[in-house]
């Protein structure tokens, strides 16, 4: 039985990670806001001689940002993510894998990225990716470190296929700005099993991107949406009422990138829902 610490245990990716591994039998034990403010010494205790820690936790993106909303985004996973690393350092029996969440936000909008990219965005959500890996890797001197790359989670229960499901069905939904931008995806169901797919094979270290091998742009993830749903999906939402909505924070919808997940195909990883189609006719069909 392997015995995991996982942090964000309660949110939309956690809560289908942790009844993943129940389901294989492994032992999930959550990391919660009072541990981490305990400070490393406890969270050294917790940790010590389990087979992994899984970091997911952080504040909110999508959202108006203010100064004080980016150093909550900021702090909620670099300084944890630092508390994580100096902990397992400190343990004993270390865990034999760390894997500490990031985001296709690191790449620029332009181009194909693999995890080899240079081409690394410099704006804020950017630099907070690359803040955020170089924290987790503190401690890849004491263990495996991972850094999953996630894309855009499709799921029935959260991410943005519940905040943008309702407008979609009634027949309100439409590309977001230009449409034109990447729309780097993953299905829920594909996405744990990356996970625990990196955390059983110890050739992962560093970053791995986990979206699917497909890529489309926001506009034809709009359009096969409504085509799913039998409903017009032309109604083009304007930078300018992004930016109205959520400010500077519109970024984080207005732009997108076109990845590939070259460690996980390189790996023989097989994804249960390669391609768009196949991942909403599940969510919205149950096929």
């Amino acid at each position: 039985m392997k015995k995991v610490y996982l942090s964000g245990a309660t949110g939309f990716v956690g809560s289908h990670l942790k009844n993943r591994m129940e389901a294989l039998g492994w032992e999930v034990k959550a990391l919660e806001r009072k541990d981490f403010a305990a400070g490393p010494d406890y969270l050294r205790m917790l940790i010590d001689g389990c087979n992994a820690v899984i970091h997911l936790a952080g504040a909110p993106i999508a959202r108006r940002w203010s100064q004080k909303v980016k150093r909550e985004i900021h702090d909620s996973r670099i300084q944890t993510t630092r508390a994580l690393s100096e902990a397992i350092c400190r343990c004993v029996n270390q865990p034999q894998v760390f894997v500490s969440a990031s985001a296709v936000g690191i790449y620029e909008s332009f181009g194909i990225h693999d995890e080899d990219s240079t081409a690394l965005a410099q704006d804020f959500l950017g630099k907070l990716c690359m803040d955020w890996e170089a924290a987790a890797q503190l401690a890849q001197t004491c263990t495996r470190v991972v850094n999953p790359r996630i894309g855009l989670v499709l799921g029935k229960d959260g991410g943005l296929m519940a905040r943008q499901l309702p407008f979609f069905k009634l027949g309100l939904g439409g590309p977001m700005g230009s449409g034109k931008q990447g729309f780097p995806f993953i299905h829920i169901h594909d996405l744990c099993s990356a996970l625990i797919y990196v955390i059983d094979n110890t050739e992962f270290r560093g970053p791995v991107n986990m979206v699917v091998p497909q890529m489309v742009d926001n506009r034809s993830f709009a359009h096969a949406l409504g085509r799913l749903l039998n409903k017009p999906a032309f109604l083009t939402v304007p930078v300018f009422a992004l930016r109205w909505i959520f400010g500077q924070g519109a970024e984080a919808l207005a732009n997108g990138q076109f990845v590939r997940p070259a460690k996980l195909i390189s790996s023989g990883f097989k994804f249960k829902y390669p391609e768009l189609k196949d991942a909403l006719s599940n969510l919205i069909l149950n096929r």
